[in-house]
């Protein structure tokens, strides 16, 4: 699964819109899991990135983290990036 963090346009930032990309998201087979006035965090399943992204290689190649905004999103969207891993500065505790 590949995390993503999806940012709108700032004249994109209002509920209907909002709504809107996650409908588009969740349409293209994106899980959103959370959404704020100008985010949407979501993921996708990792063979299903180049069919909704376009040609990504290249991007890995280059180590962006940064992907091509599907064409029912460039309305909407600022960016679309791959979340990065988190960076635990104490192990983590279990109960």
């Amino acid at each position: 699964m590949v995390r993503l963090q999806i940012l709108l346009r700032k004249e994109r930032r209002t509920p209907e819109s909002v709504a809107a990309v996650r409908r588009i998201l969740e349409s293209l087979g994106i899980r959103v899991s959370a959404s704020g006035a100008a985010t949407v965090s979501a993921a996708v399943e990792a063979d299903r990135i180049e069919a909704i992204f376009g040609e990504v290689r290249p991007l890995i190649q280059f180590r962006t983290d940064t992907l091509p905004i599907p064409e029912l999103l460039r309305d909407y969207l600022e960016s679309v990036s791959v979340s990065p891993k988190h960076i635990y500065l104490e192990p983590p505790t279990h109960p």
